[in-house]
């Protein structure tokens, strides 16, 4: 008979981990039917959830991203995991090569968007990469409220591109997008879905100055021109629900002058932190699989919602919250009260007492 044997550890015993539980996380789990779940980089309790998007619109694409699809539109910055509604998928950026396309093949066959095989797609948490049939790489990581995009296109005589698509996923009902050939972009996205009003800020800093700057009509797309050579193109973010102003503090103050494998690192890290707080002995991989590919989900959500000055958004109102304190969203309780909330009393001291000043705060 096999033994499976649980320790649980106190809060104060996660800086005494000497072994990583990394390895044991399979991310793709939950991905296919309607698992719900994401393969997108992203920190625990994460605000950015960095990673691919493979469907629009359904029943199946509620976290934008289904195992068995083999076309990846692009990569946007926050996905929903576990839940049955559609919503998120904020911001979604597209590499091209060659012919500029405006739309995405959901509303134009011949639109972009790049198939890829399953055995050329690798993630962990924190971390997500892919190689597109058409020979461009990209992988992601990130940090609690910002993150890096890092694209490799092959050798070609061809005009390379970002777009930058604020029209993808749900319904569109504000928007600013402010691109410059210093590689600086900026603005905001407010859409309606499941969050009948919901407004994010992004500020981007790309590595290559890009020659030229496109607009669609409605400036709701911008394209970034790069010459033919260009073989390498980093994209730094920053994300908030407060302001561009803490879009950019977000992104300065917590990427600094750190690189991709840095942030990786530390990613990592803060996960390893987390999945080392449960020790289990056994011979079982597939129990070592589950559990902590199980812990790893409930450690995507609820996501992080202010600053890292403090501050969040409360309608229409900018509130500060005192030093050490944070703000948090997209809970969903009817599914997680039960025996997640519960778990986080254990596991989550700190992060549970955050939890329901914010249920406070929002009630008032």
């Amino acid at each position: 008979m096999k033994k499976l044997i649980i320790f649980l550890l106190p809060l104060l015993s996660y800086a005494q981990a000497q072994t990583s539980n990394l390895e044991w996380v399979n991310v793709f789990i939950g991905t296919g039917g309607t698992g719900h779940t994401h393969p997108s980089a992203s920190a625990p309790f994460g605000l950015m959830q960095l990673g691919p998007d493979t469907r629009q619109k359904g029943w199946e694409a509620c976290s934008g991203y289904t195992d068995e699809d083999r076309i990846i539109y692009g990569f946007s910055h926050t996905h929903l995991s576990g839940t049955g509604v559609e919503d998120l998928c904020d911001i979604l950026v597209v590499p091209q090569m060659g012919e500029l396309k405006w739309n995405a093949q959901y509303l134009d066959e011949n639109g972009y968007g790049h198939s890829f095989l399953k055995q050329n797609e690798k993630a962990s948490p924190g971390y997500y990469k892919v190689l597109l049939d058409n020979g461009i790489t990209a992988q992601f990581t990130t940090l609690a409220r910002s993150g890096i995009h890092q694209y490799n296109f092959p050798k070609s005589n061809e005009p390379k591109y970002l777009l930058l698509d604020l029209t993808h996923r749900d319904e569109l009902l504000g928007h600013e997008l402010i691109a410059q050939l210093d590689g600086k972009i900026s603005g905001f996205r407010r859409s309606k879905s499941w969050a009948k009003d919901q407004q994010i800020f992004f500020d981007m800093h790309c590595s290559v100055n890009p020659t030229e700057i496109l607009y669609n009509k409605d400036k709701t797309k911008a394209a970034l021109l790069f010459p033919p050579q260009t073989e390498h193109v980093e994209l730094r973010v920053g994300l908030s629900y407060t302001d561009v102003k803490g879009a950019r503090n977000n992104r300065e103050v917590e990427l600094q002058s750190y690189s991709f494998n840095e942030v990786k690192s530390q990613v990592e890290a803060e996960w390893n932190q987390e999945l080392n707080a449960v020790k289990i002995k056994s011979t079982d991989t597939k129990s070592l699989i589950n559990f902590y590919t199980g812990l790893y989900h409930a450690y995507l959500c609820p996501n992080i919602h202010s600053d890292v000055d403090g501050r969040y958004r409360a309608e229409n109102k900018v509130v500060q919250l005192p030093e050490g304190k944070n703000h948090y969203s997209t809970f969903s309780l009817w599914d997680t009260f039960r025996s997640t909330h519960p778990w986080y009393v254990l596991f989550q001291k700190k992060r549970t007492y955050d939890f329901i000043e914010t249920f406070d705060q929002i009630g008032r």
